[in-house]
């Protein structure tokens, strides 16, 4: 699937983060996340929309997000593209994709990283910590 989405293959969205533009497939995003689900079938405008732009969206982490949409499979660069993710995860209800992340936070997490930890990513991470 993942080679479809590199040649834009049957791609029918185009999702478009800090100006950069990802091809997808509806379908594949919907099933991977039930903020996307409802985004893309219910009664809003995206539903329509060959275009889509998320905000407030690094765009690091959305091509990290899309991949593992394809494949179930994750590669983080640094410590904060990770927090990133974990943020975009939990926006986009992706909560396997949230159990993924937090081992890897919490093997990367000393003196030096923690305090770049938000109040809300430190819960989320302590929450999932407990599961």
């Amino acid at each position: 699937m993942q080679r479809m989405r590199d040649g834009t293959s049957f791609c029918d969205v185009v999702f478009v983060v800090q100006g950069e533009r990802f091809p997808a497939h509806r379908c594949v995003v919907a099933a991977a996340s039930p903020y996307f689900h409802a985004l893309l079938t219910n009664r809003m405008k995206e539903k329509r929309q060959r275009e889509i732009t998320l905000k407030d969206v690094n765009v690091d982490a959305w091509r990290v997000i899309l991949s593992y949409m394809y494949t179930a499979k994750i590669k983080f660069g640094y410590v904060d593209e990770v927090m990133q993710c974990l943020e975009c995860a939990n926006r986009f209800t992706m909560k396997e994709l949230e159990e993924v992340i937090v081992p890897g936070i919490v093997d990367e997490l000393d003196e030096t990283t923690l305090p770049t930890v938000s109040p809300w990513q430190f819960e989320s991470i302590v929450f999932h910590c407990k599961i």
